[in-house]
């Protein structure tokens, strides 16, 4: 299993993304319109974040803005990876590939969940996500998010960064 942690700074809309060791190997930077669409919309806002490797633009993520139904769509050099999409009433997510075909389930069956776990079409468990709470109080006044995730080794590369969009995703509707 890959293992890869993302720390978030909810007041400043970045992230970085840590592996296994610790060692930062990719930034992510929200790049929205306005405070007051950030505040008055709250979950139903769109978003556009950046994903960058060093300084260079890895992928990017773009959610429209939506009443129910929320989905995030995963793009690789201008072009669709794949998306996510929340159920409407289900603590359940489906990803999507680049032709729109599903791929995998995440899901959890308690109502605010932490952990997710993360299935092929098949029914077989590839991974799961899991939000991480600080250690410390002067970690819990930062406001600092944490998820972690798990995932097969074998799952290629455009998969695991659908994967990415789909934290980013579950960290905007569950704990924004």
């Amino acid at each position: 299993m890959n293992k890869v942690e993302l720390s978030g700074f909810a007041r400043l809309n970045e992230y970085l993304v840590k592996n296994s060791e610790g060692e930062q190997i990719l930034r992510i930077e929200e790049r929205s319109k306005g405070l007051s669409t950030r505040f008055l919309s709250t979950v139903r806002r769109s978003f556009e974040m950046v994903v960058f490797q060093g300084n260079r633009e890895y992928i990017r993520l773009q959610k429209p803005f939506r009443l129910t139904n929320h989905k995030v769509d995963i793009h690789d050099d201008h072009s669709l990876l794949g998306s996510v999409e929340k159920s409407f009433i289900e603590n359940r997510y489906i990803v999507r590939d680049k032709d729109q075909e599903p791929c995998f389930e995440l899901s959890s069956r308690i109502v605010w969940a932490r952990s997710f776990n993360i299935e092929n079409m098949s029914r077989e468990e590839v991974g799961v996500i899991e939000k991480k709470w600080p250690d410390n109080i002067k970690r819990l006044v930062k406001s600092d998010n944490f998820f972690g995730m798990k995932i097969d080794r074998e799952l290629s590369v455009e998969y695991k960064k659908i994967l990415l969009g789909a934290i980013i995703l579950i960290d905007f509707i569950h704990f924004n």
